[in-house]
């Protein structure tokens, strides 16, 4: 799908990896979806996605994309190791 190739949450995941350039000023940084990912249901990864974390630099992506949408991006980084 084109939205992995070019959207920005599919930008955003080397940050969230800790590998890219931007996560070395996100204050608390980013976790690491390959441990945290697994800790919780798919509903609460949607939500997160959808509404942003309060008190982190994950913003909520609900007003750019589908509900649809997001749910590929759960089930991607589902399949991350």
């Amino acid at each position: 799908s084109e939205m992995y190739k070019c959207t920005p949450p599919m930008k955003q995941l080397p940050v969230v990896f800790k590998f890219g350039p931007a996560a070395a000023g996100l204050d608390p940084p980013p976790a690491n979806l390959i441990i945290h990912v697994p800790l919780h249901p798919d509903r609460v990864l949607f939500d997160f996605i959808r509404d942003g974390i309060e008190g982190t630099s994950m913003v909520g992506l609900g007003d750019r994309y589908t509900d649809e949408q997001i749910w590929h991006v759960v089930n991607y980084i589902k399949t991350l190791e």
